[in-house]
């Protein structure tokens, strides 16, 4: 009895069967990683020649492949979607603290996905996103005193750099702006730093109205805090911010 050409009875010559048969091409693995308790530099003792964060992730981690040392070495800042074809046999992983939010980790050798985006067409073009991911929130209904600011986060804090998602800030004086002012120490006034939020729009009537919005998110350098700051003795003032420190 003649014996089948192919590995395979039944099917015809095409993909290469052998590569799964014999396990040189693996099967997805994952890893779930809790981020509510922040980590630094953390190992994972996986490999592959794929790596791809699930739609299910809904938090922030920078990443590092083959680096078992406390230095950087070309980190990656991921979240749901990101994909990386290269050849890894250990992870490193630092995230802050994000409470209930997690990452899954796909890994394989051989095997691939192919991501799928999030553009709706029905009639006219709807294009949704999957939204950006924050770490923490600031929120303030505090008027300030002149040139005394208040803390969003702290230099200390901003170990690896920090991304500002956005930021808004409403405010009344009798006689000055405020503004968000980026530096590695408290500023003693509105030009004392870098200047990352300042006012757009404004009226007069019975004091100074200010209100003002970042447009994109911003990047803070490490080693740098972020503050908010009058010029003058603020009468009404609401601020928020959603940011992430890396």
């Amino acid at each position: 009895m003649q014996r089948s050409q192919h590995p395979f009875n039944g099917l015809e010559q095409g993909p290469d069967f052998d590569r799964a048969r014999s396990m040189i091409a693996t099967p997805f693995q994952y890893v779930d990683i809790a981020l509510d308790v922040a980590g630094v530099n953390q190992i994972f003792n996986v490999s592959g020649d794929f790596l791809y964060v699930d739609a299910s992730s809904t938090g922030l981690v920078t990443l590092e492949l083959n680096n078992q040392y406390n230095d950087p070495s070309a980190p990656f800042q991921v979240s749901a979607g990101f994909g990386l074809q290269a050849l890894f046999k250990q992870l490193k992983l630092t995230w802050a603290a994000q409470a209930g939010k997690k990452i899954r980790l796909m890994y394989s050798t051989g095997d691939k996905v192919v991501p799928t985006n999030s553009t709706t067409i029905s009639g006219s073009v709807v294009v949704s996103t999957s939204g950006y991911t924050y770490g923490a929130a600031y929120r303030s209904i505090t008027t300030l005193a002149a040139n005394t600011p208040d803390t969003i986060f702290t230099p200390a804090a901003n170990v690896n750099g920090a991304i500002l998602w956005s930021g808004a800030y409403v405010m009344s004086s009798l006689g000055g702006t405020g503004v968000f002012i980026a530096k590695t120490a408290a500023p003693a006034s509105i030009i004392d730093g870098d200047v990352i939020l300042s006012p757009t729009n404004f009226n007069v009537g019975g004091g100074n109205n200010f209100g003002m919005s970042i447009d994109a998110p911003v990047k803070i350098a490490a080693g740098k805090g972020l503050y908010r700051i009058s010029q003058a003795a603020e009468t009404y003032s609401v601020s928020k911010a959603l940011y992430t420190l890396l």
